[in-house]
């Protein structure tokens, strides 16, 4: 199979500090910076609150359940995107912070079910609300063509995305070994 052609982009759009380099010509050359912006706008909209971004996506997960703001730590890990260890890891701290409790399921002992604590659930939306105004100023300079097109091309990546994290991580049985790896016991 021949090899793409490759062509020079920009990783940013800031003169001094963007560098040119080579990436595949169907990659787009400013979804490096989009990255870059978003990885800084997700620690901007946690920077006041005493929680990682990566924390604040499983309270986020947590408050859009139902009444019960409850999961399973199997599912909090699959909406997430991210390995059992983990979850496991950020669980413990938000335990410590009093934002989460566990216990076992009442259906299966063996699942760990996670839901808000009436603090957490408070915590969750003033964290929310951060997370809300930052999103709100930065898509707040569009205008609403610009948005539907920006969502429609997203709904169109997370697709790709999500096909190519089953694919990569994923069987018909469950995760693939390298998953199983990092779970804790």
């Amino acid at each position: 199979m021949p090899e793409t052609p490759q062509t020079p982009s920009r990783i940013c759009r800031f003169p001094r500090t963007c560098r040119t380099t080579t990436t595949r010509r169907r990659s787009s050359p400013g979804s490096s910076g989009v990255v870059i912006h978003l990885e800084l706008l997700q620690s901007e909209a946690v920077q006041d609150l005493p929680i990682s971004y990566r924390d604040f996506v499983v309270l986020a997960t947590l408050r859009k359940e139902p009444a019960s703001h409850a999961l399973a730590v199997s599912q909090i890990a699959r909406y997430t995107l991210r390995p059992m260890g983990s979850i496991s890891q950020g669980l413990d701290r938000l335990e410590r912070a009093g934002y989460v409790s566990r216990s076992a399921s009442p259906e299966d002992r063996r699942k760990v079910i996670v839901a808000l604590t009436p603090e957490g659930t408070r915590f969750a939306d003033r964290a929310l609300a951060a997370y809300d105004a930052t999103h709100h100023r930065v898509f707040g300079r569009l205008d609403d063509d610009d948005l539907q097109r920006i969502d429609t091309a997203v709904t169109d990546l997370l697709a790709a995305l999500d096909a190519d994290y089953l694919d990569a991580h994923i069987t018909a049985d469950g995760p693939k070994p390298a998953d199983t790896k990092e779970r804790t016991p």
